[in-house]
């Protein structure tokens, strides 16, 4: 399993070089910029000057990342790091929850198909992130069998942001489930 989500991540020095592929997947409030990163080197930029309507746009972006066109426009503020936005293998971009799996525990290989079978379950019901850690304490609590080490971890992080008022909708669930399992097995949760 390929665990790059820049599969033509380029070197520091060929960077400048690099036909930047800028996607906006997230805005930064008080500087009212929008956040880029580049899919294929995995740059990150600003939009330090959006209009009204990108603006606008830019509001659904953390769920619905899209193609940036004007790279003029882009201004570079790191050399990469964290992807936060990477091409899914259906070749669409798909936003990486990485607030949600960031600094999570590395999981074993039965730990990551334990997530991916939890990503099936989720997917055919409508489970929210709150919902689903009731429903995995309420099965643990049943059953008496402790879920796996990297469900209870994630669990644990989506009730904490369930305490601070934010639950997040099915699809950020699943993807939080699948990057964890994908990075969380090679330790690349960062």
């Amino acid at each position: 399993m390929n665990t790059n989500p820049f599969p033509n991540q380029i070197g520091h020095q060929e960077m400048d070089s690099c036909c930047h592929e800028w996607a906006v997947f997230s805005t930064v409030l008080q500087q009212r910029w929008l956040m880029l990163q580049c899919t294929i080197c995995g740059r990150h930029g600003a939009v330090e000057d959006p209009s009204e309507s990108e603006w606008a746009k830019a509001f659904y972006a953390p769920t619905q990342p899209y193609v940036w066109g004007d790279g003029s426009r882009v201004v570079v503020r790191s050399h990469g790091g964290s992807s936060y936005v990477a091409r899914s293998e259906s070749g669409d971009l798909e936003r990486v929850p990485r607030e949600i799996i960031r600094h999570l525990p590395q999981v074993t290989q039965q730990e990551a198909d334990d997530l991916l079978g939890v990503v099936r379950f989720v997917e055919q019901e409508e489970m929210t992130s709150e919902l689903l850690c009731l429903f995995i304490q309420s099965a643990s609590e049943w059953s008496g069998q402790s879920p796996s080490a990297g469900i209870a971890a994630l669990c644990e992080r989506l009730h904490h942001f369930a305490e601070h008022g934010t639950v997040f909708p099915k699809q950020w669930v699943i993807n939080a489930i699948r990057w964890y399992a994908k990075e969380g097995v090679h330790g690349n949760v960062a």
